[in-house]
């Protein structure tokens, strides 16, 4: 369950929904924390989730998080692992339920 003044919004990042969940005020105002969730693998995550926080010192408004957000999906998205992935699920795999 999300912490009070928690911020949602979906971003559609190459064809993929995603929810972004934005907290500024994390433990008290210890930190910021960004969660991210989709129905399927991301490059930065191999699960669709993704949990990543943030010093409180960091001034940071929705706009930002998503920002950052889509700057580190695409710097991960070059990595040779996630496009094996984009390449298996291209194909499809036989063994995979």
């Amino acid at each position: 369950m999300p912490c009070e003044g928690t911020e949602t919004t979906e971003l559609n990042w190459r064809g993929i929904d995603i929810e972004v969940r934005f907290t500024r005020n994390w433990l008290n105002g210890l930190a910021r924390h960004i969660e991210v969730r989709a129905g399927e693998p991301l490059s930065i995550t191999a699960t669709g989730y993704k949990s990543h926080f943030v010093t409180a010192d960091t001034e940071l408004e929705l706009e930002d998080v998503l920002q950052f957000l889509i700057s580190w999906l695409d710097n991960a998205a070059v990595s040779r692992a996630w496009w094996e992935m984009i390449d298996k699920k291209r194909q499809g795999d036989l063994f995979d339920p």
